[in-house]
């Protein structure tokens, strides 16, 4: 019976003109060993690359083990291929990186052969090409002969029907040669139907059937009598399998995708950690900026709410409104005390510092208080007679300086009686701000008296009226009647639902910061790591080839970096998740918060990195997918 039958095969490539193979026809029975020959050009590999499945015809008919091939779908003929054939190749692609078991187990993997059946598959082809010894080293660290018997061992370990060999000894010493055709020998005489395809007579010479090629046409086919034919077995019981195809959708999946995606991460670290540092940094960037969001936000989201649960604050029209608002405010029922103060602008405030012929100039925030301002227990100066002499209504003006203020006018923090110049006005330093827990503001601040200052025209002022727990909104409704009863009006208050809005706003809008930002950020790092992924396809092409020959589908091969690029995320993601966990804890104490961590945030930052790295995969996936093994696999 015919195992191989071709039938006015042609093969035109759209990038020649001549077509590389024109009107073959050739049969091939079960058990021969056939050596087609020819020059270069001849067309020789490219009837081979269309025996063994690994291209298709132009036009004509190709049947294997009786089942014509040009009706079957990709995925068919892809099972056909990893059941019928082994292949040897000019250049025994081993993956370098992997143990010589592990190389012989490739086929096996991709047909999904169980791993107990893997072991005594894979031993039984190792010993019988004499590597035993040598079943744990790396293929890379082997010699040119010892790789391609690892060839011979990987094309056999699956029971192939049919050995297809391309030029198996063009690289080799006279030595290797010979052992490589004790190999055909031995195969064939086993039951192995063998195709090799050669420029050398020596190998020619142990063929029992000798094809020649030229110029894409078979032009002689000739039989050698002395040959022994070898024993025929049954393709079937020799591969374990049913030889005839079945379609995609009736097979199982196959569970080599994650382990061979994990073990190529693994044995290129420098490629995967170059990738996993892009994930790790957007995701613990988006992990501390949501963090910190949250921690932050819980900052002033704790000033304000304390704010409104003791505080009111009103607009007034003028310094003299304030001294006897804040008098009539301290009569309601519930009011701990009351205080005023304006902010002076920047252009109104303009600090000078004389030092010799010196001046020192700085832009600080100036606030115009009266002497019940520092009265709230939340404020504290130094030194402790500061406060009698800032109130004094003696014709001197005084400042208290906030430490920041302080230094940017070169007065060292327990200094007092140095002069300064606010607003062209002569003013005296009197004391220094140590402490403002409800506004840390004020400790950039210029605090400047108002008994003995003279205010700008149009000055506005806030009254801040310090209640008990709970009180402000009732407080807040009585304190326009309280300050001015002819014109209520003229009170503007800050109740506490507008602290509450302004809460809920500031709140929203680092949100929607931090997500515009980790959006950006994640859209970048999916970028850098397709278009790494998209070069290491480039870098991986002939090893993507071997595995579509070895029996991998393109459906395998998408699945294979698809699955590569989802680890990567998935790593990436959790790592950057602790560290972001770890650098929101280190700033928050080094900024003297209290941390906290946004648990939702966490997972859907894991979720949103492992999403990135399947969709950075996508691209790459489909070109790998692409890739044809039978150019790919082309000797150099």
């Amino acid at each position: 019976m015919n195992v191989l039958e071709a039938t006015d095969v042609h093969r035109v490539y759209a990038t020649t003109d001549a077509p590389a193979l024109r009107g073959v026809s050739l049969k091939i029975q079960r058990g021969e060993f056939v050596a087609i020959v020819g020059p270069s050009g001849a067309g020789k590999s490219t009837f081979l690359n269309l025996l063994g499945l690994l291209d298709t015809p132009s036009s004509g008919e190709l049947r294997i083990n009786g089942v014509e091939t040009s009706g079957l779908t990709e995925g068919e003929r892809d099972r056909l291929r990893s059941q019928t054939f082994g292949f040897v190749f000019q250049d025994s692609f081993v993956l370098p990186e992997e143990s010589v078991a592990r190389n012989v187990a490739l086929p096996l993997r991709m047909r999904g052969i169980p791993q107990d059946q893997q072991v005594d598959l894979v031993s039984s082809a190792i010993d019988q090409f004499g590597l035993i010894r040598k079943s744990s080293q790396l293929a890379g660290t082997l010699s040119g002969g010892e790789r391609q018997r690892v060839a011979f061992a990987r094309a056999v370990a699956g029971k192939p029907v049919i050995l297809l060999a391309d030029e198996p000894t063009g690289n080799l010493d006279s030595e290797n040669t010979r052992l490589v055709l004790g190999h055909l020998e031995m195969l064939n005489a086993s039951g192995v139907t063998v195709i090799v395809v050669t420029h050398s007579d020596e190998v020619a010479r142990v063929a029992e059937r000798v094809v020649r090629v030229e110029d894409g046409q078979v032009v002689s086919d000739q039989s050698v009598a002395s040959q022994t034919p070898a024993t025929v077995v049954d393709c079937g019981q020799l591969a374990g399998l049913d030889p005839a195809p079945k379609t995609p959708r009736t097979r199982s999946l196959r569970g080599w995708h994650l382990p061979e995606a994990l073990t190529s991460l693994l044995l290129a670290p420098v490629r995967s950690f170059a990738i996993l540092v892009a994930f790790v940094v957007a995701i613990s960037g988006l992990v501390v900026a949501a963090n910190l969001t949250a921690t932050a936000a819980d900052q002033v989201s704790e000033t304000l709410s304390a704010a409104a649960l003791d505080e009111v604050v009103v607009r007034l029209p003028d310094a003299g409104a304030s001294l006897q608002a804040a008098e009539r405010a301290t009569e309601l029922q519930g009011v701990l005390f009351a205080s005023g103060s304006a902010a002076l602008s920047e252009s109104e405030a303009t600090l000078r510092r004389y030092v010799g012929d010196v001046t020192m100039e700085s832009a600080v925030a100036t606030r115009i208080v009266d002497d019940r301002f520092l009265a709230t227990p939340e404020v504290s100066v130094w030194p402790e007679h500061a406060t009698a002499l800032f109130s004094a209504s003696d014709g001197s003006r005084a400042a208290i300086l906030g430490p920041e203020a302080a230094t940017s006018l070169g007065i060292a923090p327990d200094a007092i009686g140095d002069e300064i110049e606010i607003a062209g006005q002569p003013v005296t330093v009197v004391g220094h701000l140590t402490g403002a827990e409800r506004d840390p503001t004020l400790l950039t601040s210029v605090l400047v008296s108002q008994a003995d200052f003279v205010q700008p025209a149009n000055l506005s002022w806030d009254l801040t009226v310090r209640t008990q727990p709970g009180l402000p909104a009732r407080i807040a409704e009585a304190l326009p009647l309280a300050i001015d009863p002819a014109h209520p009006e003229s009170a503007q208050v800050r109740t506490v639902a507008d602290i509450r809005t302004l809460t809920k706003g500031v709140n929203a809008d680092l949100a929607l910061t931090v997500l515009l930002v980790s959006v950006i950020l994640l859209m970048l790092v999916c970028l850098t790591s397709s278009i790494s992924m998209f070069l290491t396809v480039i870098s991986r092409t002939r090893e993507i080839a071997l595995r579509r020959a070895v029996g991998a589908t393109r459906r395998d091969i998408r699945a294979l970096f698809l699955t590569e690029g989802t680890l990567i995320g998935l790593a990436g993601s959790l790592a950057g998740v602790a560290l972001g966990v770890g650098a929101t804890v280190a700033i928050s104490v080094a900024l003297g918060w209290s941390p906290s961590f946004d648990m939702v945030g966490a997972a859907l930052a894991i979720l949103a990195g492992v999403a990135a790295g399947s969709l950075s995969a996508v691209i790459p996936s489909r070109r790998a997918a692409r890739i044809e093994p039978a150019l790919a696999l082309k000797a150099v």
